[in-house]
């Protein structure tokens, strides 16, 4: 098809399948194949569609699977054209701009073997996380290093927490969490959110 999807007018969409309960099965040219039953479709205001939801979904990449039936539906994003690059609604006319751009820089200098040890952290709590038995002392040497050279650092905590079972470990780092989020105001919903999903 020579003619993006969200560009489509209803007689398009009709001749490929592009509408409910209809089995979907195409290749992009990135070879990316899509096989799904088209459950329903998302527009903007202007009537484009911006999502497809599929069921019974497999999507492929040459001979890797990328997603599977049993991961439940598909929420396909469609767009051939990247609109928006910053904190905000891609398209301003469906949905409101609540927030404006930041006018503070987050980036901060780290000493270079500091830099070294904090992503040294987080990969170490990937490499748990990839672990079938997650080792509860190494979570917890992990949590006092967190405190003694990192105590800011309100993200590895929440990923700490994330892999871990450990009723009171999790305790004690939501404490500190809620220490941060109570003496830091402009990082409170961040944690608190971060702490709802988990």
């Amino acid at each position: 098809i020579n003619l993006a999807i969200e560009d489509m007018g209803p007689y398009d969409l009709k001749a490929y399948n592009f509408y409910d309960n209809k089995w979907l099965s195409f290749e992009f040219e990135s070879g990316v194949k899509v096989e799904g039953l088209n459950v329903t479709g998302i527009r903007n205001l202007q009537g484009k569609l911006m999502l497809i939801q599929l069921t019974s979904c497999t999507v492929t990449y040459q001979d890797r699977v990328l997603f599977k039936p049993e991961y439940g539906t598909y929420d396909m994003a469609i767009g051939c054209d990247i609109v928006s690059a910053f904190a905000g609604s891609a398209d301003a006319d469906s949905f409101p701009n609540l927030y404006e751009a930041s006018t503070l820089s987050h980036h901060r200098e780290l000493p270079i073997h500091l830099d070294i040890e904090l992503e040294n952290l987080y990969q170490k709590i990937r490499s748990c996380r990839a672990e079938q038995e997650i080792d509860t002392n190494e979570l917890a040497m992990l949590w006092k290093t967190i405190q003694n050279k990192y105590p800011q650092e309100w993200l590895l905590m929440l990923e700490l927490i994330e892999i871990s079972d450990n009723a009171l470990l999790n305790k004690s780092i939501e404490s500190e969490l809620n220490n941060i989020a109570n003496n830091q105001t402009h990082l409170k919903a961040l944690i608190k959110d971060g702490l709802e999903l988990l």
